[in-house]
């Protein structure tokens, strides 16, 4: 079945209007952990001052190591979430969390692999004189191109009830609807990295409006958490399934 980009986007703005309530917990974990990664350029404040700079540093480790199994939790029980907004049972978000119990390995084994792919370029551009601006442009859109080889890899481990060769089955899945699901990572994800990016380079120098540029995007990301799940949730109901899922 081929994916309709402008019928899933219709249909995905559609569930989050009637759904958006129901989905503020979780985009708010996911912004709280963007604030996080922003906050994380701040450490120059505490230059002068060695002490700070360590209980900065301290902290920010703790909470990235905590994050770091809080995250794709919820990131699945989103989904979860999401799917049940199609089913005769809608959950709450403490059930979708239940639900993802047992699958955090097996996200991680799945998802491990395809990270590293997406961050070979930090190594690449290490040997290219290119400004931060055109890198940064490039990962953004080389990321988009991975995420979208394996696009519905995140609704099979939150929703299959079988767990092996998620990678394999999600590139051989999406097969077919490649270029669709590049335009709608490029909608979801990569415009708001671009942007974010774009701003960091221009506003590098002036303090204030790099803040400000910080705090547009963590509010922007929190709007935009839901809904790029619910476009990931809607294209893979829509593609052809051999697993039984949780419904």
């Amino acid at each position: 079945m081929k994916i309709d980009v402008k019928q899933v986007l219709r249909e995905s703005a559609d569930v989050y209007k009637s759904h958006f309530r129901h989905l503020i917990g979780a985009s708010l974990i996911a912004s709280l952990y963007s604030l996080l990664l922003e906050s994380m350029s701040l450490y120059a404040m505490f230059k002068e001052y060695p002490a700070l700079l360590a209980i900065f540093a301290l902290t920010i480790v703790a909470l990235l190591i905590v994050a770091l199994f809080i995250l794709p939790k919820n990131t699945m029980a989103i989904i979860v979430l999401i799917n049940s907004f199609f089913t005769e049972k809608q959950l709450t978000y403490r059930e979708s969390y239940r639900r993802t119990k047992g699958k955090y390995w097996v996200m991680a084994e799945s998802l491990v692999p395809m990270t590293l792919l997406m961050i070979l370029p930090v190594f690449a551009f290490r040997f290219v004189n290119l400004n931060s601006l055109s890198v940064s442009l490039f990962n953004a859109i080389y990321s988009a191109v991975i995420s979208s080889i394996f696009y519905p890899i995140w609704p099979m481990i939150a929703l299959e009830t079988k767990s092996y060769q998620y990678l394999g089955k999600a590139s051989k899945l999406i097969k077919g609807n490649f270029p669709a699901a590049f335009v709608l990572t490029l909608i979801t994800t990569t415009l708001l990295t671009a942007l974010r990016a774009v701003a960091a380079y221009f506003l590098n120098s002036y303090p204030i409006g790099l803040l400000i540029s910080k705090i547009v995007y963590v509010i922007a990301y929190f709007f935009m958490f839901s809904f790029l799940n619910i476009v990931l949730v809607i294209v893979y109901r829509q593609l052809p399934k051999q697993n039984q899922t949780e419904e």
